[in-house]
């Protein structure tokens, strides 16, 4: 090809004529900078120009798919030049590899046309190269940008020449913040700010007015979930080249956490500078850098006389504790914190004593950049400290105190002496624990058990105490042997203050009056009381083998004529000979006792089966019926005994006991001298409780429960004055007694349901018959404990009274001695004080049989007492029973009650209770339960219009 760009080959006609129609073209197109070529109507090169040979080398007079652009790409290209040839214009991108480096063009081929008829083609490939790189940077750019924006608290926006966003790129989802929702809204607008009142706004208003800088714009909005954010807008006016307004280009940031730190600092140096602490900066070295005004008040040295200087140098004095100086400086070289308390001296020559907390400043290495001193005046605590402290150092108790944090703040000398094994850890700050620890190691108590798991619990249960210490002194017995009372509360501060006394001398004397009181004087064998407590500690005992057991009494047959023929001398040889076989019989942990008299009693545990108990009880049988020499005589004794296995026969002590009783009765009923196995007999009662109990509910559901009255005469008047209350039931043809099933009502819970009914056929009976009456007198009703657990009980009697038209003061509620001394005693008191306020008298039932005492009466508003009948039966017989009745009547009526004497049966009875003073009486002599209320006496003496002769 010549340097026109002409093949000097020959060339076919058909390419002479494309050459020639498109000569002026080829001129032009040569000149081109970019490639160019024309082809035929067979596809094949015709023309190239320079830039195109000089990037593809010569083609012309061949195919592309012949020339050097390898075989897939020359079939694409030759296929595009025949589509051309077939009318079709083509547009082509693509990036090479060139002789000139890499390549990116565009390139488009269209039809020649002669007289209507292609004849070939032409195409021009136009470099793209760097626009496509220019396109590229561009993009790259806007990537680091995203990336930027993405990993920053930052985000670039645009507005338009009315303010408006036009574009907001920053990781919205991270900052919590909606930025495709802010596009056509103003700033304002989306910070929900008002340019009009708002000054603030109206200042950032006026500067996009005159399209001026916006320069640390600072404001307030609310993130997508509510939070608080502060942002700083910074941004520049864009203008067009004609000088039109465009809008503003910027960059927000997200500065809350600036802002909130720099408020923080605000409202500390407010604090610090109004704080009644002192508070010094220093520098690594130690030198003073900056004070507060406190400590310019209370050093009397201004912040300019002591910058440079270090505060020791200033403040202390000949008195500053030099180990305190030594702390405080070895903490400051180390750069760690520090807490003392240190004696200073101010400007005037003042003593005070400061609270001084030290602690690094952080830097950006390792070490602190200087530290901080907060110091408090704390002269009158260290004063008042040391008052206590010889106060309490004259106290002969020990005396401790713990910080909320357990440690020890406070001790005496006593304290330290008391636990002598534990002094070495007994200083200031040291926690209880580690005083407790150190003790039990160094075996300071006598109880904390043998081996790790049991000291480890010991130890564990008296922090436990310790941390919340109940309202009862505790015991502790010191290896010493010296036994401490431990009296402990924790203050409203948090501290815990104990004091120790040691009641050494009162606890042996204790144990000796224990010992005594626990301890047969005759068989020196443990007594009743001990016998019932280990009784009940197997039961509740936590190994399997000691909730199991026999249980033996023993009792000693003819015992009265050993004492009445041999003398008690020999009587009481017997029951020694019997504690000693005893004692020589059982084993290591069973227990022996004297019950009183002749009679004993043996717990063995670990016995589960009646085959046990026989073994054993045949064992014992024989030993202690072997012969023995009593004075000068030789006898054998006889001995019954009753035999009870636990828990099979009974749960509790009592149950227990009592079975074993009927046991030996049984036993003695068999002629004596052998021993019997409890044979519960059980079955059959609770049978019966349980049937009428079921019985029980019908009976008051059906209104079957009825009552009866029995009079009570007045010694005043000799007349009625009113009558108690009787409870009665028939089932099946019989009458239950009131005992029975009252308690079998309490035990099934339907005590209350039960006094109602009562109560109900009472009131009705007692109003209908004293209708007209004005001297009908009071009704007397016994109230059972859950009654009076009730706390609507009071309402209640107050509405049956209206519905019945009684009175209050007509009525009497009659409790036992047992009632008083429920554990519900203080709900119970609540109730009978409610009653006593609506006008209604009570009275104490069966006084003297019970347990109650002087300071029962004065806390219960009783204003009458019953003397029980068992004291009444006798009165003209028994000097004792005389003796009770007259004490009775003289406390009751030295504490302003009345009483009432249960049981009169006879005259020679009424008369002599009339001489004791006796206000009231009770019995079949008076007259008999009835189921109506009779004023007139029993016929038994002359009586007179319902009077009686006494």
């Amino acid at each position: 090809m010549d340097r026109d760009g002409f093949s000097s080959d020959p060339v076919s006609a058909q390419e002479t004529g494309i050459l020639e129609s498109t000569r002026g073209l080829t001129a032009v197109l040569d000149c081109l900078p970019h490639s160019a070529w024309i082809f035929d109507r067979s596809g094949r090169y015709v023309f190239q120009n320079r830039i195109d040979r000089e990037t593809h080398g010569s083609a012309v007079g061949l195919l592309p798919s012949e020339a050097g652009l390898g075989p897939e790409e020359g079939q694409a290209w030759t296929q595009m030049h025949l589509r051309v040839i077939g009318g079709e214009r083509v547009h082509y991108s693509r990036e090479m590899e060139t002789s000139r480096g890499r390549v990116v063009s565009e390139t488009s081929i269209e039809p020649v046309m002669v007289d209507g008829v292609i004849i070939g083609g032409v195409g021009v490939s136009v470099d793209q190269t760097a626009r496509t790189d220019a396109v590229r940077r561009l993009n790259e750019a806007h990537q680091r940008l995203a990336e930027f924006v993405a990993v920053s608290s930052d985000w670039v926006w645009e507005t338009d020449e009315e303010h408006r966003f036009t574009s907001v790129i920053g990781d919205g989802g991270r900052l919590g913040l909606d930025f495709a929702g802010w596009i056509g809204r103003t700033r304002w607008q989306v910070a929900n700010g008002d340019p009009v009142a708002d000054p603030l706004w109206r200042g950032y208003a006026e500067t996009v007015a005159r399209h001026a800088p916006i320069d640390n714009f600072i404001f307030s909005t609310l993130r997508g979930d509510g939070e608080p954010m502060w942002t700083e807008v910074n941004g520049r006016p864009r203008f067009s080249t004609d000088g039109r307004f465009l809008g503003y280009r910027g960059v927000t940031r997200d500065v809350t956490r600036r802002e909130t730190m720099a408020e923080q600092l605000r409202r500390s140096d407010i604090v610090i500078r109004a704080t009644n602490n002192a508070v010094v900066v220093c520098d690594r070295a130690g030198r003073v850098r900056w004070v507060n005004t406190a400590f310019e008040r209370l050093t009397g040295y201004t912040q300019a006389e002591v910058l440079g200087q270090k505060p020791g140098a200033v403040l202390q004095c000949s008195e500053t504790d030099p180990a305190t100086v030594r702390e405080m400086s070895a903490a400051i070289a180390e750069g760690r914190p520090v807490r003392v308390q240190v004696l200073n001296q101010s400007r005037t020559g003042r003593r005070y004593w400061l609270d001084l907390d030290i602690r690094p400043i952080a830097g950006e290495g390792a070490e602190p950049e200087g530290f901080v001193g907060v110091q408090t005046d704390v002269t009158e605590l260290v004063e008042a400290r040391a008052l206590l402290h010889d106060v309490i150092e004259t106290i002969p108790d020990a005396i401790a105190a713990f910080d909320a944090e357990d440690r020890l703040i406070l001790f005496n000398r006593s304290y330290r002496d008391y636990y002598a094994l534990s002094a070495k850890l007994i200083r200031e700050g040291t926690p209880f624990e580690d005083i407790l620890r150190h003790g039990v190691a160094a075996g300071q108590y006598m109880d904390p058990g043998s081996t790790p798991e049991q000291r480890e619990a010991w130890i564990r249960n008296r922090i436990a105490i310790h941390r919340d210490p109940p309202s009862e002194p505790s015991i502790q017995l010191l290896s010493d042997g010296r036994w401490l009372q431990v009296s402990e509360r924790r203050s409203t501060s948090g501290a815990i203050v104990g004091v120790r006394a040691d009641i050494t001398a009162l606890k042996q004397a204790e144990l000796a009056i224990r010992r005594t009181a626990e301890t047969d004087g005759l068989t020196q064998l443990a007594n009743r009381s001990v016998m019932t407590r280990e009784l009940d500690k197997a039961l509740q005992g936590k190994r399997l083998r000691d909730q199991v057991g026999v249980f033996i009494i023993i009792d000693l047959d003819h015992f009265k004529s050993i004492n009445d023929t041999l003398g008690h001398d020999a009587g009481d040889a017997l029951l020694r000979v019997v504690a000693q076989r005893l004692r020589r019989l059982l084993r290591r942990g069973d227990v022996v006792a004297r019950l009183g008299g002749d009679e004993f009693a043996v717990l063995l545990t670990g016995l589960a089966d009646e085959l046990a108990a026989e073994r054993m009880a045949q064992k014992l049988h024989k030993a202690l019926t072997a012969r023995t020499r009593l004075g000068d005589r030789m006898m054998r004794p006889g001995i019954s005994m009753g035999v009870t296995l636990f828990p099979a026969d009974g749960e509790t002590p009592t149950d227990i006991i009592k079975n074993a009783d009927i046991a030996l009765y049984q036993s003695k009923a068999q002629g004596r001298n052998c021993w019997t196995l409890f044979n519960p007999q059980l079955r059959r009662r609770l049978e019966r409780r349980q049937e009428l109990g079921d019985a029980l509910r019908g009976a008051i559901s059906a209104e079957d429960i009825d009552v009866a009255f029995q009079p009570q005469l007045g010694f005043g008047d000799h007349r009625i004055v009113g009558f108690e209350v009787l409870a009665r039931w028939q089932y099946g043809g019989q009458a239950i007694s009131p005992l029975e099933f009252v308690g079998i009502a309490e035990d099934l819970g339907l005590g209350g349901v039960l006094g109602r009914a009562i109560m109900e056929r009472a009131f009705a009976t007692f109003s209908k018959a004293s209708a007209g009456r004005a001297d009908a007198g009071q009704l007397a009703i016994n109230l059972a404990t859950s009654q009076l657990k009730d706390p609507h009980f009071p309402e209640y009697v107050t509405e049956a009274l209206a519905r019945y038209g009684l009175r209050p003061q007509q009525l009497e509620f009659e409790v036992t001695e047992t009632v008083l001394l429920d554990r519900s005693a203080e709900r119970i008191a609540e109730t009978l004080g409610a009653l006593r306020q609506l006008g209604i008298s009570l009275a104490l039932d069966d006084f003297g049989t019970g347990y109650a005492s002087l300071t029962h009466l004065k806390r219960f508003p009783v204003s009458r007492l019953k003397i029980d009948q068992s004291f009444v039966r006798n009165i003209g017989q028994s000097d004792d029973d005389v003796a009770i009745v007259r004490a009775i009547i003289g406390l009751a009526h030295s504490l302003g009650m009345t009483t009432v004497a249960e049981g009169v049966e006879t005259g020679e009875q009424l008369a002599f209770l009339a001489q004791l003073g006796c206000d009231i009486a009770q019995g079949f002599f008076i007259g008999r339960p009835a189921p109506h209320p009779v004023w007139s006496v029993a016929p038994h003496g002359p009586a007179e219009s319902g009077r009686l002769a006494i």
